[in-house]
């Protein structure tokens, strides 16, 4: 179970990426007062949580009824992960985030930050959906299993929580650079996980089957 836990964890928190959202976080709310912050990020945070863990409820009915396998699902899932992780280890995800920020910083200033973009998609964007689809709907007969999935990505998101909170007393002291190879660690990791979701699902459907 100890393994099972860190293995969702680790996944989950690298695909939510706080770290990352640190810096992007920091500047879609650097015009709210310092005291209205910490409430911002708390606020957040309980939406993201709610977003994900409905995907991880529904998720599997829903691919039930259009008609998907779990294994193409999983096989799907690691090739947009896999994606992920090269736009993280080339900036272009950070970027691209950080253009569609400012255009809707562009058109209308707004204090209501806390819906969009933080809670979505900064934080449960469309790869985090996927992760905690398969981190969760990938032990639909263990229920121990599916516990151990929710409390990582509770986890998760009360790490996310404490990481942006705590950017909010030291962001004068915050390195860049350090952020900077923290993201490319973890998009390496992202990247092998992602591979082992593909070699799982090819697995489970029959093609492959020595691997």
């Amino acid at each position: 179970m100890i393994d099972a836990f860190i293995s969702a964890f680790l996944l989950l928190f690298v695909v939510v990426d706080p770290l990352g959202n640190i810096p992007l976080f920091l500047a879609i709310t650097s015009h709210l007062p310092k005291q209205r912050l910490v409430r911002v990020v708390c606020e957040a945070v309980v939406i993201a949580t709610c977003i994900l863990a409905g995907f991880a409820l529904v998720g599997t009915a829903i691919l039930s009824y259009l008609g998907i396998s779990f294994a193409s699902f999983k096989v799907a899932g690691g090739l947009v992960l896999f994606r992920l992780s090269l736009e993280m280890l080339t900036s272009k995800r950070e970027e691209r985030r950080r253009s569609n920020v400012e255009g809707e910083a562009d058109e209308e200033p707004s204090d209501n930050v806390t819906v969009f973009p933080l809670a979505t998609p900064l934080l449960a964007g469309p790869s985090a959906i996927v992760s905690v689809m398969v981190v969760i709907s990938d032990h639909a007969d263990d229920f121990a299993l599916q516990a151990v999935g929710g409390t990582a990505l509770v986890a998760v998101m009360l790490a996310s929580a404490l990481i942006l909170s705590g950017a909010v007393k030291a962001r004068q002291w915050i390195n860049q650079q350090v952020m900077a190879v923290l993201s490319r660690v973890m998009a390496i990791i992202l990247a092998a996980m992602s591979v082992q979701f593909v070699v799982d699902g090819a697995r489970e459907m029959g093609l492959f089957p020595a691997l």
